[in-house]
């Protein structure tokens, strides 16, 4: 009965989502793959499905300017970036050029063509552990974002107004952070020093950016987190739909199995005719038929005789008082 109640709580649960009932009124399901939803500007649907779509608006390419593919700005980073000094926990004046350069990169593309462009083979260690051969290059990321922060941008090459700092480490990287910088924050989504917030990110690669545990003792070294430059797309925690309803169907057929093999074995259970009941010693009760059948021919011969088997007299079995005793008086 409590594994009923608990199965038909989930179903009841999960059916509230209108999303599991999309199906039934012909919407087509929103792709897995939400990193290559396209942008439109309607806003029918669920207000996640909204927010997503007002990102991808937002995050529309800017005028045409230089990018990694040119071959002068290529070279032009490579100078910049032998300034650069991995596991500092501030920005160095030196490193600023490239800085601003990756911003102008990643704000001069769209995010089909960082989308298109960008490594998913690169993982933590790789930059962790190389990271002078990784400068510079575009990767993508899936984050599980913990803390997003704003600040202004002072006056600089790349046009940048605000700068927003996010981290947060990626299915792959665990318990290890990614430090990521973007100068647009998608429409509605939170900030702030705690957060928890999923996100994809492309970006360039800069440095490995040193940072403290809250708690670390005084004089502890610093930890180290790939710091990228780029852009970044927001995922609201109910997309894709394909996801949010994938066990939806499989749970509901294996909750009904379960209730139809407790109400079978219910109706069994009463259908089922009663055990007849045995006597002492697995005797049989034959003799007491006979018995029985005896006394209604002979109601003379029903008492019981206490004659023994051969033949002799045998007293009666003594049922613990004496019979022979006179009462008192």
């Amino acid at each position: 009965m409590i594994a009923m109640l608990v199965v038909m709580f989930m179903i009841m649960a999960r059916a509230k989502d209108p999303n599991t009932w999309r199906w039934l009124a012909g919407d087509p399901a929103q792709p897995a793959d939400v990193d290559a939803a396209p942008a439109v500007s309607d806003e029918s649907g669920p207000p996640s499905l909204s927010l997503y779509r007002q990102a991808n608006q937002a995050a529309a390419p800017a005028p045409p300017g230089p990018t990694d593919r040119d071959p002068e700005e290529a070279d032009a980073a490579r100078e910049e970036f032998q300034a650069i000094t991995d596991g500092t926990t501030t920005l160095q004046p030196e490193e600023m050029p490239a800085y601003w350069r990756l911003f102008r990169w990643a704000n001069n593309q769209s995010l089909a063509e960082l989308r298109q462009r960008a490594r998913r083979d690169l993982y933590f260690t790789d930059l962790a552990q190389l990271p002078d051969k990784h400068r510079g290059e575009l990767l993508q990321l899936r984050l599980h974002l913990r803390r997003v922060r704003h600040y202004p941008a002072d006056d600089n090459p790349a046009g940048v107004r605000d700068v927003y700092e996010a981290w947060g480490p990626s299915p792959e990287s665990q318990v290890w952070l990614y430090e990521v910088l973007f100068s647009d924050l998608p429409p509605g989504m939170p900030s702030g020093p705690d957060v928890v917030e999923e996100a994809t990110f492309y970006g360039y690669f800069l440095k490995l950016q040193g940072y403290f545990e809250a708690g670390a003792p005084p004089r502890a070294a610093p930890l180290r987190a790939p710091l990228l430059i780029g852009r970044l797309v927001w995922h609201p925690t109910d997309l894709p739909v394909a996801q949010g309803s994938a066990w939806f169907w499989p749970t509901v057929c294996a909750g009904a199995l379960v209730l139809l093999a407790i109400v079978v074995h219910w109706l069994l259970s009463f259908a089922s005719p009663p055990r007849a009941v045995g006597t002492p010693n697995g005797a049989s009760e034959a003799p007491i038929e006979g018995w029985l059948e005896q006394a209604q021919a002979d109601p003379a011969d029903a008492e019981p005789s206490w004659e023994s088997g051969d033949g002799g007299d045998e007293a009666p079995p003594h049922n613990g008082f004496d019979d022979t005793r006179e009462p008192d008086r």
